[in-house]
């Protein structure tokens, strides 16, 4: 499967996992199980191109793809909760991890890292909003969203991925 490819399929994990985490799902664990896997494909596709050590670093560590991964599930919960302060933590965290994926590939790829913030935060802020309407019983709203989100990942794994096939 394609870095690009692999990056719609974690979009469209993310909105069922953000979605059962808020809702207190039983498919979570299993949705959450398969994000990950998801997560280790991207990383080995990164590994592929730029070796093993980087495979690794783009996935593990402080602000990293598997840390997005918890913030984005840390968010439901605090939605669910009501708990603001969690909700707070859980976008700084997310805005942070941002700024250090929008650097890994910006070094990788070479592509202007701005190009690649405003990009990842359009990505985080859809996948949010996407939530948010959820959480308010706004299905219409979330489900647009939620196809906006899936759609723009494509554009959003198509720009490294593009840059790196031409490497």
């Amino acid at each position: 499967m394609t870095l690009d490819n692999l990056l719609v399929e974690h979009a469209l994990l993310a909105i069922w996992a953000t979605q059962a985490g808020y809702s207190g799902g039983k498919n979570f664990p299993a949705l959450e199980k398969q994000l990950d896997k998801n997560s280790v494909a991207i990383s080995k596709a990164i590994g592929s191109v730029y070796g093993a050590a980087a495979g690794k670093q783009f996935l593990d560590g402080k602000n990293r793809w598997r840390a997005h991964i918890a913030y984005f599930v840390n968010y439901p919960v605090a939605l669910a909760k009501k708990d603001t302060a969690g909700q707070k933590k859980a976008v700084a965290n997310l805005m942070t991890y941002i700024q250090v994926q929008a650097a890994f590939f910006a070094k990788a790829t070479g592509l202007p890292k701005q190009a690649l913030v405003n990009d990842l935060t359009a990505h985080v802020l859809q996948l949010k909003g996407q939530l948010d309407a959820y959480a308010a019983g706004n299905y219409k709203q979330s489900y647009t969203l939620a196809d906006g989100a899936y759609n723009r990942m494509s554009m959003t794994g198509g720009l490294p991925a593009s840059a790196i096939a031409k490497q």
